[in-house]
């Protein structure tokens, strides 16, 4: 439930609604060709009906994550996570970041990461897009010199 605010206009009290923004997170995934990672890109795209003034969108990641080189957003080995907080986008628009993340591999051959919007303004009235999920597999021991094929398949 959205708060309401008063304003007045010509003597009258009118109620005003506060702005929403629904949002609708993207992420994809490019393995990287030589090292055990990937360069994760999630997106925010504001269906509207208003701006967005900011957005924090956090990746959860495999715990198999080891280090990365994720600028813009922050990347924290310690919590598994890489946070992106984005700038204005306005009704219509899509806005991107990326950062590589580099993996230990072992246990299943399969790594998963999660993007989640975790806060926006305005307010999002539909949170049933607020996340995506890739999936990449790998293949064969990530010994030296690199095997014939990527280790990574995103």
């Amino acid at each position: 439930m959205f708060p309401i605010a008063l304003m007045l206009t010509a003597g009258l009290l009118v109620p005003v609604s506060p702005g929403a923004a629904d949002l609708s997170i993207g992420m994809t995934a490019l393995p990287g060709s030589v090292l055990p990672g990937a360069r994760y890109e999630v997106s925010v795209t504001n269906l509207g009906p208003d701006p967005v003034t900011s957005a924090r969108v956090v990746v959860a990641l495999d715990p198999r994550v080891t280090s990365g080189a994720a600028a813009p957003c922050v990347l924290d080995t310690a919590a598994d996570t890489m946070t992106c907080d984005f700038g204005p986008v306005q009704a219509g628009g899509t806005a991107a970041m990326a950062g590589w993340v580099y993996y230990t591999y072992g246990g299943p051959p399969t790594l998963s990461a999660t993007a989640t919007r975790t806060a926006s303004t305005p307010v999002d009235p539909g949170p049933a897009n607020d996340a995506a999920t890739v999936t990449c597999w790998y293949f064969g021991s990530p010994g030296l010199p690199p095997p014939p094929l990527p280790p990574l398949w995103c």
